[in-house]
């Protein structure tokens, strides 16, 4: 096992470790480590090594050998060239990447910390003298690898060699290079992991996973079937920034990714966007009088503020925006004003404000500057409606707006992750805190139970802030969202975290228990979090496994509550002449419950099912 701080053995099948790294240079760190199964009995370990000193160039590839209880340190000589057939020195050398295919042989890429990245792709040649590392690409295009962050590499079983960076390319043993992303361009161009099996490569990439079949005697694919998508409702690894949910059609999804632009899922199948391109923040307008027709998308790589029409289908209108970076878009709808919303608004030079229009920014000169107080504070990480109030999250503080003036209501040390409201409570508001940077400290959640009774925001000395982070959430906080039970009741309250939603019904300050939701959800980090209090569903978004959804049956809505029987039956009551429906998956329709008369009873296990109600 390598890592920056030592490369550690296991003998006894992964109970026990050691760290053997005192054969290696002193300082030394490790970035890869390969083991190769040479044949009859025979095996070859290889470290990747960084010598961030430079001390007898001791950054490379070096082979570790057991003797006599320990083990052995050995640098594997190389011929260092670059891709234009140029000598260059190990200490150009700032990230290392080591492959092995059984039977075939050893590769390992060396890239540069800045661009142009890839230095070259090298095999591992074994003679008399033992292994040597021969350069194997001469090319004059360059693969881009952004410090490190696209890096694979592999050896196919034919003994072509795969490699890149931004770009996945195939070198042969003449020295030829040839960019397979570039062939078709029909695979993302971020390839992070590529592996060779049964004469096909596989490239794990920002788009997913995609399989290659080579063709025999000549570089490339044969046609663009030679790439096929291992994508599926299963295995589904986007990088999942944003998401937005219809509340008219709750299989309509708008989902924002780092790197594939907008899906858009409608009729139960997943459709790109066009205009949309990298980084891309999801809305939905929620107000009924919009009917679901209005989205709002901003792309963080073209700058763009877009719009749509049409429930999402399309993004057919730029809306007049700044050209300057938001790293943290944010859109907050009011909970009743039909096209009213407030945007964090980038003023330029990593100044930002925050403005209201109330046209759904249909005319740009005629949004109002709020102007909170929040000069060199950075860009807004929380905004929220709540009552006659608006509150904007900035630096670890809040700052209160009455309409005249704005008061800076809370300060702390974290960043203030989100700040929400419960439309049937509107005294109370709900916000939680977290941080910048590492150590990876679990966020905590408060309530202030009545924004305007006067009282400090803070647990003593005179304040009324509760602290309900309770027992059971020990996660870093991304993002709060809730479901209303209705006046005079605690919400339902949802926190996304690095480490899956964790939910509680029931607030008790300090003794507030919260659980972790879905069986079977990924451990993965959600970056976006979405709840239809119409139909109890949730929605997130996951940096790594694509757009999840469920359903919480624990919390009654109008016209349709729902009471546990057993642990098989649950119980479905409505409160007026409405014909029960059911869908089994996203297929972006319905189906009625024949003899859904109120009271129905229906099962809570097996395959997961969603109903709502239908006028008749």
């Amino acid at each position: 096992m390598a890592c920056s701080a030592g490369f550690y053995v296991s003998e006894d099948a992964g109970q026990t470790f050691r760290n053997i790294a005192s054969g290696a240079p002193a300082g030394a760190s490790f970035g890869d480590v390969m083991f190769y199964d040479e044949g009859q009995n025979s095996f070859a370990i290889f470290a990747a090594v960084i010598d961030p000193a430079g001390v007898n160039n001791a950054t490379g590839v070096w082979q570790i050998t057991p003797s006599g209880g320990g083990y052995q340190w050995a640098q594997v000589p190389f011929t260092l060239r670059n891709l234009n057939n140029a000598v260059f020195d190990s200490t150009s050398i700032a990230r290392i990447k080591l492959s092995a295919t059984p039977g075939v042989g050893v590769v390992t890429s060396f890239t540069m910390r800045d661009n142009p990245g890839l230095l070259n792709v090298f095999k591992l040649v074994k003679n008399l003298a033992g292994y040597s590392g021969v350069p194997k690409w001469f090319t004059s295009e360059q693969f881009y690898t952004q410090g490190g962050y696209v890096m694979g590499v592999c050896v196919g079983e034919d003994g072509r060699t795969y490699g890149g960076g931004i770009g996945l390319a195939q070198g042969d043993d003449t020295g030829s290079v040839l960019n397979l992303q570039a062939q078709f361009e029909n695979i993302h161009v971020d390839e992070h992991a590529i592996a060779a099996y049964g004469g096909k490569i596989y490239a794990g990439t920002d788009g997913g996973l995609f399989r290659f079949t080579p063709q025999p005697g000549m570089l490339g694919g044969a046609s663009a079937a030679s790439w096929e998508t291992l994508n599926s409702s299963s295995l589904e690894n986007f990088l999942t920034e944003s998401v937005a949910c219809n509340s008219k059609d709750p299989f309509n999804v708008l989902a924002g990714h780092q790197d594939n632009g907008v899906a858009h899922l409608s009729g139960g199948e997943w459709g790109w966007l066009a205009n949309s391109n990298e980084s891309d923040f999801t809305f939905f307008d929620p107000n009924p009088a919009n009917n679901g027709n209005i989205a709002y998308v901003y792309d963080a790589s073209n700058l763009d503020f877009l719009k749509s029409y049409d429930a999402g289908a399309t993004l057919s209108k730029h809306l007049t925006f700044p050209k300057n970076g938001v790293p943290n878009f944010l859109i907050s709808f009011h909970p009743v004003d039909k096209d009213r919303f407030l945007v964090n608004f980038p003023l330029g030079a990593n100044q930002f404000s925050v403005k209201e229009t109330t046209d759904g920014w249909e005319d740009a000169t005629k949004v109002t500057d709020l102007a909170p107080p929040i000069h060199n504070l950075g860009c807004p990480t929380a905004l929220c409606y709540a009552g006659n109030f608006i509150y904007v999250g900035a630096a670890g503080m809040i700052f209160q707006f009455d309409g005249a003036t704005w008061n800076n209501v809370f300060q702390n040390n974290s960043r203030i992750t989100s700040i929400i409201a419960d439309p049937n409570n509107p005294a109370a508001v709900y916000f939680a805190v977290d941080w910048d940077a590492a150590p990876f400290i679990p966020g905590r959640v408060f309530l202030k139970p009545d924004k305007a009774n006067g009282l400090p925001w803070r647990q003593n000395n005179g304040g009324d802030l509760q602290e309900l982070t309770g027992v059971g959430l020990n996660a870093p906080v991304s993002k709060l969202a809730l479901i209303s039970k209705g006046p005079g009741r605690s919400p339902n309250l949802y926190a996304a975290t690095l480490f899956g939603i964790f939910k509680t019904g029931y607030l008790n300050g300090t003794a507030t228990a919260w659980s972790r939701m879905g069986n079977g959800f990924p451990d993965t980090p959600i970056w976006d979090l979405q709840v239809n209090p119409e139909n109890r569903m949730i929605y997130v978004a996951t940096y790594g496994r694509g757009v999840w959804y469920t359903l919480d049956l624990t919390v009654s809505i109008s016209r349709l509550n729902a009471h546990r029987i057993n642990s098989d039956t649950l119980a479905l009551e409505w409160e007026d002449d409405s014909i029960l429906q059911v869908a089994t998956t996203i297929p972006g329709n319905w189906a009625d419950v024949v003899g859904a008369t109120s009271p129905q009873t229906v099962s809570a296990t097996g395959p997961q099912k969603f109903y709502r109600l239908r006028g008749r």
